[in-house]
C-alpha cells in the first residue's frame, strides 16, 4: 500500500514493547473496484406534467396565471443533469417516458436506450418529450423492469420521475388517493425488486 495505517503502526509498536512479534502490515492500499451499474430513468409524461409552477421569487399569482416552469420541463432538466453525471462516471443508463389512455394503450417512449450515447439525436428526443395522457405507472414499471433484466450489470436501478399519483381512466371514478393505481404500482415495484 501507499498510505501508512496509523492504527496498525500503534498496534505494532505496542506489540514490540510487550515483547510480542509485531505485524509487518503497516500500510493501507486503496482497492479500486470496477463500477457495474445500470440505471433506467422512467419519466412521467402524463397531462398533469404540463402544469406550470410558481416562478421562484415571483409574487403570488392567481392559480390560472402561473408563470414558472412546467413540471415536464423540470423532469427533463433533472434527467439531463443525471445523464451527464452518469456518462461522466461511465455508468450505463437509459431514458424512457410513459403515458397511458386505458389499460390497452400504455405507451413507453425510448428517448435513450442503454446502447446509445448522449448524442445530439438523443438530446433532441429528450427535448421533444411532451405531456400526453394518463399515468398508468404499474405497467410502465413492469416494462422498465423487463428492460433492466436484459442488462448484465451487478447493480440495477430504476428511477421514476413523476409529479403525482398513478391515475388512468380505467381505474374507475376519480378518488384521492387513487387506491387501485397506488396498489398496482406498489405490486409492480415489489415484482421489480424480486427480479433483481
Amino acid at each position: 500500500g501507499e498510505e501508512i495505517d496509523l492504527n496498525a503502526v500503534v498496534a505494532a509498536h505496542v506489540d514490540r514493547r510487550n515483547g510480542a512479534s509485531a505485524s509487518t502490515k503497516l500500510y493501507m492500499a486503496r482497492q479500486l473496484t470496477e463500477r457495474d451499474v445500470a440505471v433506467l430513468f422512467l419519466l412521467d409524461l402524463s397531462a398533469s406534467t404540463a402544469t406550470r409552477l410558481h416562478a421562484p421569487h415571483a409574487p403570488e399569482a392567481s392559480p390560472d396565471k402561473l408563470e414558472g416552469p412546467r413540471v415536464i420541463d423540470l423532469i427533463k432538466e433533472a434527467v439531463v443533469l443525471l445523464s451527464v453525471s452518469l456518462a461522466e462516471i461511465g455508468d450505463a443508463y437509459a431514458i424512457y417516458g410513459f403515458s397511458s389512455n386505458g389499460r390497452h394503450n400504455v405507451e413507453v417512449y425510448p428517448a435513450k436506450t442503454f446502447a446509445e450515447s448522449l448524442s445530439h439525436e438523443v438530446q433532441g428526443r429528450i427535448g421533444a418529450l411532451t405531456s400526453q395522457g394518463s399515468t398508468r405507472m404499474g405497467a410502465a414499471v413492469r416494462h422498465a423492469t423487463r428492460r433492466l433484466k436484459a442488462i448484465a450489470s451487478r447493480a440495477k436501478l430504476l428511477v421514476v420521475l413523476s409529479d403525482g399519483y398513478p391515475e388512468d381512466e380505467d381505474y374507475g371514478k376519480p378518488v384521492v388517493p387513487p387506491t387501485y393505481g397506488l396498489r398496482d404500482t406498489l405490486v409492480a415495484f415489489r415484482e421489480a425488486e424480486r427480479s433483481g
